[in-house]
C-alpha cells in the first residue's frame, strides 16, 4: 500500500488537515507529531525524503516540531533516520534549534539524548537557556 492509500485509509484526527490528493508527506508528518500520532509518524518519517525538510513557514524541521511537543520516542526516531539535530529554524536561530528548544521546555530526557549530538556552540546556549528557566 503506497502513502496515499494508507492516508485515506487512517482515521487519525489530523488527516481532516491534509489533502491526501496531494505529495505533502513532509505537511502530514508534522501534523502526525503535533497530535501525537505515533504509528503515523513512524510511517511518514519513513517515507520523507528529505527528513529535515521544513514546516510550511520554511522555519522548523520536524525534529524541532518533536522536541516543543515533547515526544522523546519521535524525537529518537527522527535522529536514527539522520535528523541534524544542529540546523536552526530561520526566523529566530539564536533560539530555535532542538536542543535549546528542549532547554526551554526543560524538557530533561531529550535535553540528555540530544547534547552529546549537538555541536559544542549550540550547547553552550541551550545550557545557558536551561540554567536561566
Amino acid at each position: 500500500m503506497n502513502i496515499r492509500n494508507w492516508l485515506r485509509t487512517c482515521n487519525a484526527e489530523w488527516t481532516q488537515h491534509f489533502d491526501v490528493d496531494s505529495d505533502e508527506i513532509s505537511k502530514a508528518l508534522f501534523l502526525a507529531i503535533e497530535f501525537g500520532d505515533w504509528q503515523s509518524t513512524q510511517i511518514l518519517a519513513l517515507a520523507q525524503l528529505d527528513i529535515d525538510a521544513t514546516d510550511h513557514m520554511g522555519d522548523w524541521t520536524a525534529l524541532m516540531r518533536a522536541v516543543h511537543e515533547g515526544s522523546f520516542e519521535t524525537v529518537k526516531l527522527l535522529v536514527e533516520l539522520g535528523a541534524d539535530v544542529n540546523l536552526r529554524g530561520a526566523l529566530e536561530p539564536d533560539k530555535d534549534f532542538a536542543l535549546n528548544l528542549a532547554a526551554y521546555a526543560r524538557n530533561q530526557e531529550i535535553f540528555d539524548y540530544l547534547f552529546p549530538l549537538t555541536i559544542a556552540e549550540l550547547q553552550k546556549v541551550a545550557v545557558k537557556t536551561l540554567d536561566r528557566n
